[in-house]
């Protein structure tokens, strides 16, 4: 699919990757997480650089809640949120005046130091914020993933990559399954974060609200540009038109190479340079 393919994502992107359908985008995007290993050739990462992809797809717990799964890859969460329900599962079974239930506070007094320590709250109320804007409810973020659609579902998977953003997001097709509203938060939450990111995306509006560069996608490069869609296209067409009145011209003056050579092919005393001629036309051609 890729030939002598070369690609460098600067820190601070903000790239649209565009390429008709087929051209192998969502390949780039496993090729770059190191889900699909190449051929030949590598990817290279400078030191630290962790890459968080979104893919259209995502896999869950359905048993799980909405919330737990959205913090699912931050292990103090995890433990708090565990401990947190054994602890509730202990008051349930003691009386408020026993022993038991003061050695229980103290847990629960050890298992808030711990909250404090790590951020815990600060990190579940980030997660709820991005839930919120993605569409979720308070009460829908309490729910068992097994009882949304896959749109939501999608949603989700989709919060869980921004709360997990690494150094560079990947993101493919986001705004699937987005209503406006959702839509304007996602450009406006990436343009507040600074984050470095290349998506695709189908939505032309959304793709001038987030990005500053359209890369083009072809079999042995990337062509970047940098402007919005229009201004992408206006080039494009310019590009091309180029292209073409330089093959016009081209043809034009072989023609009248070959209208030469014909001419004089039969005249002894140009015949040296008729068959230099044929023989550079023949390279031209080619």
């Amino acid at each position: 699919m890729f030939n002598g393919f070369s690609w460098h994502i600067k820190p601070g992107s903000r790239v649209c990757l565009v390429g008709p359908n087929g051209s192998g985008k969502s390949t780039l995007f496993r090729i770059a997480e190191g889900k699909f290993i190449p051929d030949e050739g590598s990817v290279a990462k400078s030191k630290n650089t962790e890459i968080s992809v979104f893919q259209q797809i995502p896999e869950f717990n359905p048993e799980a809640l909405v919330i737990d799964t959205a913090l699912e890859k931050h292990k103090h969460y995890r433990e708090y949120s565990e401990r947190l329900k054994e602890i509730n599962r202990k008051f349930d079974l003691v009386s408020h005046d026993s022993k038991e239930f003061t050695t229980i506070l103290d847990e629960q007094s050890a298992l808030e130091e711990y909250a404090f320590t790590y951020g815990v709250h600060e990190l579940e109320s980030k997660a709820r914020k991005v839930l919120g804007g993605l569409g979720f409810s308070n009460v829908q973020m309490e729910m068992k993933v097994r009882e949304f659609s896959p749109g939501y579902q999608h949603r989700l998977g989709l919060a869980i990559t921004l709360l997990n953003p690494g150094n560079l997001l990947l993101l493919d097709e986001p705004t699937n399954h987005l209503d406006n509203t959702s839509k304007e938060w996602l450009a406006d939450y990436l343009n507040s974060t600074g984050q470095s990111f290349v998506l695709v995306t189908h939505d032309p509006e959304f793709l001038d609200a987030t990005c500053d560069t359209i890369a083009e996608l072809s079999s042995s490069e990337v062509i970047e540009f940098r402007g919005t869609l229009e201004e992408y296209f206006e080039h494009k067409n310019e590009l091309q038109e180029k292209l073409r009145a330089q093959y016009r011209k081209e043809e034009t003056y072989l023609k009248k190479r070959m209208e030469w050579i014909e001419r004089f092919r039969a005249k002894a005393t140009k015949a040296k340079q008729v068959q230099s001629a044929i023989k550079n036309s023949k390279k031209e051609i080619r």
